[in-house]
C-alpha cells in the first residue's frame, strides 16, 4: 500500500512541474532565430535576414545562410530595444563558441531586469548543430547545419 502513495506522489509532483514548465515556456517568444548549413571557408553563398515582430511586439530577427560563398552571416542591423540586442547576441555568441567547442546541443538563459520595468526578462538560447563532415573549402562546404533559437519571457 505505501508503494502506491509513494508512486502516486512521484506522479502528482511529475504532473505539476510538467505543467510548471509547459506554462513558463508558453509566454516565451522568439526574437532571434538563425539557421546555419555548409560554411565555406569564407562564408556563406546565401545570406537572408529578415525582420519580424512576435507577438508581444518585440521586433527581432531570422537568419537563414547557406552554402559556401564570400558573405559573412551578420545580422542587418540594430535591434529597437538595446537590451534585447545586447543579450541575443552575448547568447549566440555562447552558443557558437559551445558548438566550436564540440556542444553539439544545448541551452542557456539569462535574466535581466530593466530599469523602470515592473517585470523582468528572461533570454533563452537553445541550439542544435550537426558535426561537420568536410574540411571547408571555397566549392564545398564543411557539410554542418547549425540552429539557434533565442527566446524572450516577461515575467
Amino acid at each position: 500500500m505505501k508503494t502506491k502513495t509513494k508512486q502516486s506522489a512521484l506522479s502528482i509532483a511529475m504532473l505539476a512541474f510538467g505543467v510548471l514548465f509547459a506554462a513558463s515556456t508558453l509566454n516565451a517568444k522568439p526574437i532571434f532565430h538563425l539557421t546555419q548549413s555548409n560554411k565555406g571557408i569564407f562564408g556563406y553563398d546565401v545570406v537572408n535576414w529578415t525582420t519580424g515582430t512576435n507577438e508581444d511586439g518585440h521586433q527581432g530577427w531570422v537568419g537563414n545562410c547557406e552554402n559556401p560563398g564570400l558573405t559573412r552571416c551578420k545580422p542587418p542591423g540594430a535591434m529597437p530595444d538595446p537590451t534585447n540586442e545586447e543579450n541575443v547576441i552575448q547568447l549566440v555568441d555562447y552558443a557558437l563558441l559551445k558548438i566550436a567547442n564540440g556542444s553539439r546541443a544545448g541551452s542557456k538563459q539569462i535574466t535581466v531586469q530593466v530599469e523602470g520595468e515592473t517585470f523582468k526578462r528572461v533570454y533563452t538560447v537553445t541550439w542544435s548543430a550537426t558535426d561537420m563532415t568536410a574540411r571547408p573549402d571555397e566549392n564545398t562546404g564543411d557539410g554542418q547545419s547549425i540552429d539557434i533559437l533565442v527566446d524572450l519571457t516577461e515575467v
